[in-house]
């Protein structure tokens, strides 16, 4: 597997939105790639960059709208800002991250 640039993120919600039209507002959904909860988000980054074969760089890692690391509030953050940055309203959270994820959804459920 390999991880899609922010880049290659932007053009793909790009590309749907044009697809849709100007008068539809799509319901945009991501696929999560990692949830890591963390106080050391730039060491996390790092060790994530070398499982990908280094080809995002930590910084690219810690952009990622795939790639959730932090603390709980960092990630809720993160989330919030997808959605206003991307559009994403809707996420898959792979088997192995729910339970990392499962206090997250309090958080952002706390923010409304």
């Amino acid at each position: 597997m390999r991880l899609a640039t922010v880049a290659e993120i932007e053009q793909r919600v790009a590309y749907v939105r044009r697809c849709a039209g100007a008068a539809r507002h799509p319901e945009l959904h991501t696929l999560i790639q990692e949830v890591v909860l963390t106080d050391d988000r730039r060491k996390v980054a790092g060790m994530l960059a070398a499982k990908y074969g280094n080809l995002l760089t930590a910084n690219e890692i810690l952009q990622s709208p795939t790639l959730l690391i932090g603390t709980v509030e960092q990630i809720a953050r993160q989330l919030r800002a997808n959605r206003e940055r991307y559009g994403f309203t809707h996420y898959t959270i792979p088997q192995p991250h729910v339970a990392a994820f499962a206090p997250v959804i309090t958080v952002l459920g706390d923010l409304n």
